[in-house]
């Protein structure tokens, strides 16, 4: 569980990384573009419960932009675990999210099928944004996610809801995950 845990949370919430490539290779980098477009200090929050293997994991995920320039985005990423009672704050890190990645890197995070899509407008902490939903199959790093996701160019870092099954080394579980609240700094 605690490698499912780790794949669906980058998968989730902080996108690709990035590998040395040839510039011709480069493409601009979809994990840096949920942050270019906010100033440093922009974050959000989110929750997520997990199930699997007969437990119930509960996750607070706060990210917070603390660098942007052309090149890179740096996010300081806290998370905070309840399983079986016992909760544990995970040391803090910084996460740098490139602003270019090689081509062959975008393979790593591939919508397989799109079922549907659609808009819808949600209210997050008495803010009321617009949506992307879409539902279908991700795979990420060996994992497989089934479900539906709804992203939100207003919100840092992107994500709003994910609901559905994550598969991945002969395990799985099932997952919900909310935005609490964000704050685009201006």
């Amino acid at each position: 569980m605690p490698r499912l845990l780790t794949c669906l949370l980058l998968l989730s919430v902080l996108g690709l990384g990035a590998a040395p490539a040839v510039a011709a290779d480069m493409i601009d980098n979809p994990a840096y573009q949920q942050w270019a477009h906010f100033k440093v200090g922009s974050w959000s929050k989110m929750q997520q419960t997990m199930s699997a293997q007969d437990q119930e994991m509960h996750t607070t995920i706060e990210q917070k932009l603390t660098a942007l320039d052309d090149t890179k985005a740096v996010v300081q990423m806290q998370v905070t675990m309840n399983v079986a009672g016992q909760t544990m704050t995970m040391p803090g890190h910084a996460m740098t999210i490139p602003a270019r990645i090689a081509k062959d890197d975008q393979k790593a995070q591939k919508v397989e099928a799109t079922t549907k899509a659609g808009t819808e407008q949600v209210s997050v902490s008495g803010k009321t944004i617009q949506c992307h939903w879409t539902e279908g199959t991700m795979r990420y790093q060996g994992s497989t996610f089934q479900g539906r996701w709804d992203t939100s160019a207003a919100v840092p870092g992107g994500m709003v809801k994910m609901n559905g099954t994550v598969e991945g080394d002969g395990q799985g579980g099932k997952i919900e995950m909310t935005l609490l609240d964000f704050e685009s700094v201006k």
